[in-house]
């Protein structure tokens, strides 16, 4: 089963840094999480939130910061770590990367032409969250691989439809019914842990692994990257 560092790890650095992506695949993450938004002056950037507020402290939207504006800010858990633009991700080599894209549209082949020119179509997998923007991406180029973050179970036959390659299913959803459904279709299934007991989102119970593991599960994504590598080797070795 596959490990996905979710919003890039945050056990160890902020959540989505660059440093937080390298601790992460060395720990031997398959994928790392990063989310994609768009600055004022169209330049993709690193932010999980509409706002820069949570992670910043600039009460702004994304979207109305220009690229500089941007990369000025630095986080607020620990003022020695910067924003990241996508280019600045590219430009370490982090990879294999999971972008949540947080766009649509045009955006989205904007996003296609940019990795194109980095040469970096074949070390990712784009998530997206409108199943239209499948489409965009499967014409553009029928190899990369597409993730559905969907905001409800029902929404996955839109995107099995449109050519998606692996479901994301949040862990309050799952039901055998569920997971027999989606694995029927020939998708990938991908569980977002969410264990409210334990830390809530990017949370879960080693059984759990255990339990997806055994019912055909492709991915977890998980915030405690060593965590989760360790509990499936645990098992392994009994």
């Amino acid at each position: 089963m596959k490990i996905i560092a979710h919003r890039s790890g945050t056990g160890v650095y902020p959540e989505q840094t660059i440093a937080a992506a390298a601790k992460s695949l060395e720990q031997g993450a398959d994928y790392v999480e990063m989310d994609i938004r768009y600055t004022s002056d169209k330049v993709p950037v690193i932010c999980h939130d509409t706002s820069a507020l949570r992670i910043f402290g600039k009460n702004s939207d994304i979207d109305k910061l220009t690229l500089t504006e941007f990369l000025s800010l630095r986080h607020v858990s620990d003022r020695r770590y910067p924003s990241h633009s996508l280019d600045d991700v590219i430009s370490c080599g982090i990879a294999p990367l999971l972008l949540h894209c947080k766009i649509t549209g045009s955006l989205i082949k904007d996003l296609l032409s940019h990795l194109r020119k980095s040469d970096y179509e074949d070390k990712i997998i784009l998530g997206v969250q409108h199943s239209e923007d499948v489409i965009t991406i499967k014409n553009f180029n029928p190899s990369i691989k597409t993730l559905a973050f969907m905001r409800s179970p029902e929404d996955y036959e839109s995107y099995v439809n449109n050519g998606v390659d692996i479901i994301r299913l949040w862990e309050q959803w799952l039901t055998e019914e569920l997971i027999e459904k989606v694995i029927s279709t020939g998708c990938k299934v991908w569980i977002m842990a969410r264990d409210p007991d334990l830390g809530g989102t990017g949370y879960t119970r080693e059984e759990n692994l255990h339990l997806w593991e055994d019912t055909g599960i492709d991915g977890v994504l998980v915030d405690d990257v060593g965590w989760a590598i360790k509990a499936i080797g645990n098992r392994k070795s009994i």
